[in-house]
């Protein structure tokens, strides 16, 4: 299970084209998971910390900041590149950091020995992919 989130680092953040990608797919995920209940399976919270006037987020890629095993859910960070707040390739970068988040928080939760569908994961993004390309269609 995927839930995703934004940290953005400024009110100047507010509609861009990185911001719209994050929001078009956390609205996707809620619209297919909407019933989920944290906690009743591991799950990846991933948040997209975006720069701004307010901080940039430190390197590059995905990050495993947290793990709260009463909730089991672990909290993945992608640090999103300046580049990218206003790229119009913003929903192909949310969907490719979502692949490389279930990935990171697959092998995390084998090594504790939890598990945690990857094909699930990868068949979520997919349906979050179809609906952003729908969405993309209906907007043209």
């Amino acid at each position: 299970m995927l839930i995703i989130g934004a940290e953005l680092n400024g009110l100047e953040l507010v509609g861009t084209l990185i911001d719209l990608a994050i929001m078009a797919a956390m609205k996707a995920e809620h619209r297919i998971n909407g019933q989920f209940v944290i906690g009743s399976a591991p799950a990846v919270n991933v948040v997209f910390c975006v720069p701004g006037k307010l901080g940039c987020p430190g390197g590059r890629g995905a990050r495993i900041a947290k793990y709260s095993a009463k909730r089991k859910l672990l909290l993945v960070q992608i640090a999103v590149p300046v580049e990218m707040v206003h790229s119009d390739q913003s929903p192909k970068f949310v969907l490719d950091e979502l692949r490389l988040a279930s990935t990171v928080a697959s092998d995390y939760f084998s090594k504790k020995s939890t598990p945690f569908s990857l094909p699930d994961a990868e068949e979520l993004i997919r349906q979050i992919a179809d609906q952003l390309t729908h969405q993309d269609r209906q907007e043209r």
